[in-house]
């Protein structure tokens, strides 16, 4: 008998997941995108369901759980696209993302200048 495949053997093509680091103090935050990527990418959720094993019995009652939860969150979402309070929230999101990149290109002008400077 052979032995079952692990997700990764399962895979036809992997992908490594690389994050390039120009300079040194760039490393945190490549770091924070790397950790990012890792879950967007769901690796680690797929390691972590595969690690064990779940009986079928507790497997259709975490879906069932999930099912339950994600319709209360789409339930609140409808809720709040009705009210407007989406839009608004949105606006907010946009507004401080705006705000970050642009303390962001003011800082990176900042060390541009200082790297001129000297």
């Amino acid at each position: 008998m052979s032995k079952a495949p692990t997700p990764f053997e399962e895979l036809e093509e992997f992908s490594c997941l690389e994050v390039r680091i120009d300079r040194p103090e760039d490393f945190e935050r490549q770091l924070r995108n790397w950790k990012s990527i890792v879950q967007k990418s769901g690796v680690l959720n797929d390691f972590r369901a595969h690690t064990y094993y779940e009986k079928p019995s507790d497997k259709k009652r975490r879906k069932r759980r999930e099912a339950i939860e994600n319709q209360r969150i789409t339930e609140i979402r409808e809720k709040q696209i009705a009210s407007g309070e989406w839009d608004k929230k949105r606006a907010r999101r946009e507004k401080r993302r705006d705000e970050r990149k642009r303390v962001g290109d003011e800082r990176q002008q900042r060390e541009q200048n200082i790297n001129f400077d000297e």
